[in-house]
């Protein structure tokens, strides 16, 4: 380290060309550069002398762990944002990994269990008595970090007659999950869904003095594929 007084010099020049490095035979005594100190959380992940004015947001040093994926880094052990651009400034630097589970569950057995990636209503169901009855409710969806959202539907209709005279639909976003004429019945269908608002909608008509049911609801809604840091 090389001081002036009580001060670090941080730039030396030699004409107008910038000294990156001072040695003492193989030595090095002094740098121009920055060690940047990279950690996930407190564990130090490695660090790195970087010359100033250079990118500090990609390091050689090892970034996997088991699960998750690295989104990039922060200035702050809590930092939630990652930073887009920053160099070295010559001094000291502190970067903090920010990581992505590979896969969270929104939606489990009707219920949203996750309301960071899901809100509304993911169940609905409805009875008809001589008549057709039809119910349709909404959820919306924000992927946030995460590319791929995975949902799975399932619809059912309840035919209480002893005769076929008894019909049920359901449906998402239009697309239909399961189409019965007679007898009870089930069906599941998994399909992609992008950020916005999803619709759930089940109908069934009653002929026979029967009351006749129908339900539809996500059993499944997973998020994955993570956006990675590049």
């Amino acid at each position: 380290m090389t001081f002036k007084g009580t001060s670090k010099l941080v730039k030396l020049f030699k004409g107008t060309t910038k000294v990156k490095y001072i040695y003492k035979g193989t030595d090095k005594v002094w740098s121009g550069a920055s060690i940047v100190s990279y950690y996930d959380g407190e564990t130090l992940l490695g660090t790195q002398e970087i010359d100033e004015g250079v990118d500090v947001l990609r390091p050689n040093i090892t970034t996997a762990k088991e699960g998750y994926t690295l989104y990039g880094w922060g200035l702050t052990s809590d930092a939630t944002e990652r930073v887009e651009s920053l160099v070295a400034s010559g001094e000291p630097m502190t970067l903090y990994a920010i990581y992505t589970a590979n896969s969270v569950t929104a939606v489990s057995n009707g219920s949203i269990i996750n309301s960071d990636y899901v809100t509304g209503s993911v169940y609905t169901s409805v009875s008809a008595f001589w008549s057709t009855k039809s119910s349709t409710t909404y959820f919306q969806l924000l992927k946030r970090r995460y590319q791929t959202a995975s949902c799975t539907v399932r619809s059912g209709f309840n035919n209480n007659s002893t005769g076929n005279l008894q019909v049920g639909k359901g449906s998402i976003d239009g697309i239909i999950i399961g189409d019965w004429q007679t007898g009870g019945s089930e069906a599941y269908r998994t399909v992609q869904l992008n950020d916005g608002t999803h619709s759930l909608s089940v109908s069934c008509t009653s002929y026979e003095d029967y009351t006749q049911s129908g339900d539809i609801k996500v059993t499944s809604l997973v998020l994955s594929n993570p956006i990675a840091w590049g």
